[in-house]
């Protein structure tokens, strides 16, 4: 993208990372109602696996940097799930007095979504 759009790095950057931190945020809220309301992990958990080879597929594909902005709302769609299946996976007493388990499972899932 820097060869064929010089000097839109910057923006499109930080376009995607607000992109993605604001879906992440909608997504999270979301699935946290959905769980709420009956709906099970794993259907949830596979959503957000099948998101991440569609994601690096239309990253290797695309090149313009609004396609690249838009590929970011799969990557928060992604995030908000992970978050969410992350720390719904730990029990209720590590959830309240161990906040470190929850950031190595988080950075975990931040690896694994990073990588897909």
């Amino acid at each position: 993208m820097a060869k064929s759009h010089p000097n839109a790095e910057a923006v499109t950057l930080s376009a995607c990372v607000i992109v993605a931190q604001f879906v992440m945020m909608i997504v999270a809220w979301g699935v946290g109602r959905a769980m709420a309301h009956g709906i099970g992990r794993k259907p949830i958990f596979l959503l957000a696996f099948m998101i991440l080879p569609i994601r690096g597929l239309l990253f290797a594909w695309l090149d313009a940097p609004s396609a690249i902005i838009a590929i970011q709302v799969l990557d928060g769609i992604a995030a908000g799930i992970f978050g969410v299946i992350a720390l719904s996976s730990l029990p209720i007493s590590r959830r309240a007095r161990d906040v470190s388990t929850f950031c190595k499972v988080w950075l975990h899932w931040r690896s694994v979504l990073a990588a897909g």
